[in-house]
């Protein structure tokens, strides 16, 4: 590099896509672990001092309250769309021109900003796969702002060589600017010298459990996980699941029509909702854990996952493509819409594995990740370089 390159992050997305947020956060990591000095970040804010803001070396308070998140544009509307169609956001523009900022990055970019490059993370098409969880009206405001955000940006990150694939068949004129980067996540060195089991405690949970950290949308596929654990109480089996996470803001009905199911099911000895933890306690409840659980009918990669190899900790996960694509140690795979086989494999770990963190594979993991955050950052900062290069 022939200067200090300023990367700029816009956070965005929604305080309850915890997933969005700690992709970001991972990314600058890996970029400082793997940098030093030679990059600065810069983190662009609209509520506050996020994680994301606390990790950059500089962080910069809009004045605004910035809404083109993906999320957003599907609660909205067409009328924002419409208005992203015809304006470039002047404000941001404005702060990246004054602090010669290289390039900027974020969640689902819309937007054209004058004079630097854009990448644009884009998370799955799950739209395209599971019609029936979204309306009509979502779908098309979706595609709208996807076409609009590959349009806009000079880069589309993807997480996985199966959103890559979709991409093409989505906008195959633009697949041209499509780039796979693997998230990699970084584990604090605390979270192997704590005591998981005071977790445990905080919250009044039962030492052995499998935990399940996936926010309630339909997609992430809770009900499999209460009709295995149903169908293992009939046998005598009673194993018992953590659930953590928020509920879907778009379907505010969902979440009840669960709890009403583990009622009927006569499992509520079973399942346990500890709720939105913090992301420091949820790192705990996954060493603490006998296996991670994740049995998403669909992802574009799944943090979860990463989290918990990155962690040292087994998963017990769906048969999809990013989750074969992650190829976590020891992992073990199961069909999404077969409750029955769940409860074997549920069973099969349940009989066989103590509670608490794994020592050989934490020590595998310790070693290991590093590595991933530099392959990851590099792979970043050359995808940037070349829109920097191209952009000249």
């Amino acid at each position: 590099m022939s200067h200090s390159l300023k990367i700029a992050f816009l956070p965005g997305g929604e305080d309850y896509w915890r997933g969005g947020l700690e992709l970001l956060k991972n990314q600058i990591q890996a970029i400082k672990q793997t940098f030093g000095k030679k990059i600065t970040t810069f983190a662009l804010e609209t509520r506050g001092h996020t994680k994301v803001g606390e990790l950059a070396d500089v962080s910069i308070r809009l004045s605004y309250p910035r809404r083109h998140s993906a999320s957003w544009i599907v609660r909205v509307g067409t009328n924002y769309v419409t208005h992203l169609l015809l304006n470039t956001d002047h404000i941001i523009g404005s702060v990246l021109s004054r602090n010669d900022i290289d390039a900027v990055c974020g969640l689902g970019l819309t937007c054209r900003y004058d004079g630097v490059p854009s990448l644009s993370w884009l998370s799955d098409f799950q739209h395209m796969y599971y019609p029936q969880f979204f309306t009509e009206e979502e779908r098309r405001i979706m595609n709208e702002s996807y076409l609009q955000m590959i349009k806009s940006s000079s880069r589309i990150l993807l997480y996985s060589e199966a959103v890559r694939l979709d991409l093409e068949k989505f906008a195959p004129q633009y697949a041209h600017k499509a780039r796979v980067l693997h998230p990699a996540v970084a584990i604090p060195d605390w979270a192997y010298a704590h005591d998981p089991e005071s977790v445990v405690k905080k919250y009044s949970l039962p030492r052995k459990f499998f935990y399940l950290p996936n926010n309630f949308a339909k997609h992430k596929n809770h009900e499999i996980v209460i009709q295995a654990v149903h169908k293992l109480s009939q046998r005598g089996v009673n194993v018992v699941v953590v659930f953590d996470g928020c509920e879907d803001h778009r379907r505010p009905g969902y979440f009840g029509q669960l709890w009403r199911r583990v009622s009927e099911l006569g499992v509520r000895d079973q399942i346990v909702y500890a709720g939105f933890l913090p992301h420091d306690d949820l790192l705990m409840l996954m060493r603490q854990s006998i296996s991670v659980l994740s049995p998403s009918l669909f992802e574009g990669w799944g943090l979860t996952v990463t989290e918990a190899r990155s962690l040292g900790k087994r998963v017990l996960v769906s048969d999809i493509p990013p989750f074969r694509e992650q190829d976590p140690p020891e992992a073990i795979y199961f069909n999404p819409t077969d409750s029955l086989e769940l409860a074997d494999r549920m069973a099969e770990i349940w009989a066989k594995t103590e509670p608490g963190p794994d020592l050989e594979l934490e020590a595998n993991a310790r070693r290991d990740t590093p590595s991933l955050l530099r392959e990851n950052a590099e792979r970043f900062v050359a995808i940037v370089n070349e829109v920097i290069t191209e952009f000249n």
